[in-house]
């Protein structure tokens, strides 16, 4: 979070040298002129706002994914063995700097590491430390007008002398060492000071050391200025900082009031903290500041823009909706182009991010993609990349700007009458209804054989309307049940089947953790097409026969002693002790790294079965939204590229959930060297690495999760309709206002005229 604006290093290093022959330093108060969006804010303070109200919340909901960029580096792997290891980090402009202490019994070795995100080049060479230094361990890294800053400890005992085994190094971008000096302390500084776990450098050469509940302050020649004890309560969050544009350090402390946070400015003339906020917040991790008084910061699982002067706050990013672990995330930088970057360190791997908070503006040739349902987080992200990396062929996506019901109607009628957008995010009843009317074209027009026989059959399948495919998905959601081995053996089963389950199991406790109309509803007639109470081709209701009167027996018999509430592993330990007939899988399996540790568990217990009454699948694909083409678009040529792209490796590595393409899954499995005889392996996906459990031979779980996925079906079609019907009509039953038998007839009926009506 340690930011630099080259800009104003370069209107800094005139103000010093202007003013030399006068006078022989600066004060920050002198500073003024260059001080961020131009206020005297170590006076003035900041202005922040409640950020839990209406329009927080729906930006929080809604934050746009404009742009979310992705690259990668390995750390250092020196060509020699080491005991430990030790990374600290610092970040300017589009540039990450890091330094490596590798500990080894003949003295430790260093090695500095930088790497440009524009041009994707990666420097690195060993810093060998000067003679009156002995071997150590750099604690804190900063970086303040192309100086980069190394606080370093010295092993040995240390000394009351003024070389009290504490340095700081400095050194230029390019990793040669520029200069060196001893910090003074005594004895009980030394012990401290050597637990340091941050480190700053403003632009007075002044260093800001936190160390345990402390913060430490030296002038540019070593001597201790002075101290701040007791910044933070025991239990507390450790204190971080930031630079403001002027190269000013500002300290977070946790607040004196509880879960609340505190920004500091230290004057260093008066040798006090003043106080510039008070914030609702328990811990912020990363922070940094533009010269517009702009400050991005990591938020919980949010990355959150704040105007400093008005106080107003804006989610950019959710966390939550990618699988990124905010957790991991070390550095936040602003470039002066308005590109946010966001380095994290997980299993020996720098993943960069970068989003673009730059006012974006239709090109007048561009495809124009239309949200007529929930907007899609993988296709906002990737859109982005796609349009920067083919300038000749942007894609805007247009969204509704006021009420989405109207703007859907609108945009149907002009699809209809041959008009309207390039493409379309639709819902399948969108889809369908587009289809008839012949406003869709054939996906096979636009992508490749090559690419269509990468994706699951079950993802396809989701898509085709009367042989033809006109709707795609990108980021999948794979669901299907796990069934104990004793109770049910087999990979199918249908509505019979469950009856004699339930008949001859009499440990069963419930037939799975939800409802007794979600279980009617979700589970018996997930797949309503294929039960025997209904003939959806010959529209005919069978729901006053005697089994559909002994199915609602079922469910109002069970479901009564689980609490709703139990975990997802609760509810799969109970289906493991064959307590709990079934349990509903769809997160759980939308990686491989989350099925290979649901194989290690229940892998020798337990397996999955198909929707009821559907012998072909193991599984479904949860599709409800698609990406559809308008038949008349003069832009095929632009639009296949846009296609391939979004079912492009590159792209399918970023998906939220799991990639509708089986090679790209392949290809994310890393095996990484522990130690000299140990190896692990991972899943890489989304910039994240994910521990792979291994089965007992030391295999990956790899070649049977793929083969789930290709045995995994359609999504069946909801029938919503139908099924509010049928609900409706057996909670009559359910809360005892009707018998079973004349809930089924009520239900019968009323399903009957809603099939008459379709006729």
């Amino acid at each position: 979070m340690k930011k630099i604006f080259s800009f104003l290093s370069i209107c800094l290093c005139i103000v010093f040298v202007g003013c030399s022959k006068s006078q022989t330093t600066n004060t920050l108060s002198e500073l003024h002129p260059l001080a961020p969006f131009g206020t005297n804010w170590q006076k003035t303070g900041f202005c922040i706002e409640n950020s839990i109200n209406a329009s927080y919340i729906e930006a929080l909901m809604n934050s746009p994914y404009q742009t979310l960029d992705w690259q990668e580096f390995s750390v250092t792997k020196p060509d020699f063995s080491y005991t430990y290891r030790d990374i600290v980090s610092c970040c300017n402009e589009d540039t990450l700097f890091m330094l490596y202490t590798f500990e080894r019994t003949d003295g430790n070795r260093f090695f500095f590491q930088s790497y440009d995100i524009l041009n994707q080049a990666l420097h690195e060479k060993e810093v060998l430390l000067p003679q009156e230094i002995g071997s150590g361990y750099v604690l804190g890294m900063d970086v303040w007008n192309s100086i980069i800053y190394l606080f370093l400890k010295e092993n040995g005992n240390l000394t009351e002398t003024k070389n009290s085994g504490l340095w700081i190094l400095s050194m230029d971008i390019d990793g040669t060492l520029l200069n060196t000096f001893a910090l003074e302390a005594d004895a009980n500084k030394q012990e401290t000071l050597s637990m340091v776990y941050d480190f700053y450098v403003d632009a007075e050469g002044y260093c800001y050391l936190f160390a345990e509940n402390s913060l430490y302050i030296y002038d540019k020649n070593g001597e201790f200025v002075f101290s701040k004890e007791d910044l933070v309560e025991e239990g507390s969050k450790k204190c971080s900082a930031f630079h403001t544009p002027d190269g000013s350090v500002v300290v977070q402390r946790s607040g004196s009031a509880p879960e609340t946070a505190e920004l500091q400015w230290y004057d260093i003339k008066q040798k006090k903290a003043v106080e510039l906020v008070k914030m609702d917040d328990i811990y912020i991790p990363c922070m940094t500041m533009t010269m517009e008084g702009m400050v991005y910061m990591l938020k919980t699982s949010q990355l959150v823009k704040w105007n400093v002067v008005t106080g107003k706050q804006e989610p950019l990013y959710n966390f939550v909706r990618s699988s990124i672990n905010p957790d991991n995330i070390r550095q936040i930088c602003v470039t002066t182009d308005g590109d946010v970057h966001l380095f994290q360190l997980v299993a020996d791997k720098w993943n960069i991010y970068t989003l673009s908070d730059r006012e974006e503006t239709q090109n007048a040739d561009a495809i124009i993609l239309t949200n007529l349902c929930v907007s899609n987080s993988f296709i906002e992200a990737q859109t982005p990349t796609f349009s920067r990396k083919n300038p000749a062929m942007e894609v805007f996506i247009e969204k509704s700007s006021g009420d989405q019901e109207s703007y859907r109607n609108r945009i149907m009628a002009q699809l209809a009458a041959g008009r309207g957008p390039d493409l379309m995010w639709v819902t399948r009843e969108d889809m369908e209804i587009l289809q008839k009317k012949g406003a869709l074209m054939d996906l096979c027009q636009v992508i490749s054989e090559e690419t269509l026989a990468q994706i699951f059959p079950g993802v396809l399948a989701d898509g085709i309307i009367d042989d033809t495919l006109y709707g795609l998905y990108f980021d999948g959601t794979p669901c299907t049940y796990l069934v104990s081995n004793n109770i049910w053996p087999d990979e199918s089963w249908n509505v019979e089947d469950i009856y004699d389950i339930l008949d001859r199991e009499n440990n069963l406790r419930d037939i799975t953790p939800s409802s007794k109309s979600s279980v009617l509803s979700n589970f018996f007639l997930e797949n309503l097409g294929g039960v025997p109470f209904i003939d959806l081709d010959a529209k005919e209701s069978y729901f006053n026969s005697r089994e559909f009167i002994r199915l609602l027996e079922y469910v109002n018999e069970y479901n009564t002693n689980m609490a709703h509430s139990a975990s997802s592993s609760g509810s799969m330990d109970m289906v493991t002790d064959e307590k709990l007939l079934t349990f509903p899988l769809n997160i759980e399996i939308s990686d491989l790294s989350l099925y290979s540790s649901l194989m290690d568990k229940y892998g020798q217990a337990c397996h999955f079965v198909g929707i009821l009454n559907d012998e072909k699948y193991l599984g479904y694909w949860a599709g409800e939204n698609f990406l559809v083409v308008n038949a008349k678009s003069q832009k095929k040529e632009e639009i296949g590229k846009y296609y391939e792209y979004l079912l492009s490796a590159e792209a399918q590595r970023n998906t939220l959930h799991c990639s509708i393409r089986g090679d790209v899954i392949q290809r994310n499995v890393y095996w990484e060297m522990i130690n000299e005889q140990n190896y692990a392996c991972f899943l890489k996906r989304n910039g994240t690495m994910s521990y792979l459990d291994l089965q007992e031979d030391g295999t990956t779980y790899l070649e049977e999760y793929i083969s789930f996925l290709n045995k995994c079906g359609p999504n069946p079609k909801p029938y919503k309709e139908i099924k509010e019907i049928i609900v409706s009509g057996a909670e009559g039953y359910f809360n005892g206002q009707y018998t079973a038998e004349r809930a089924a007839e009520l239900i019968h009926n009323r399903v009957q005229l809603y099939l008459d009506e379709q006729k």
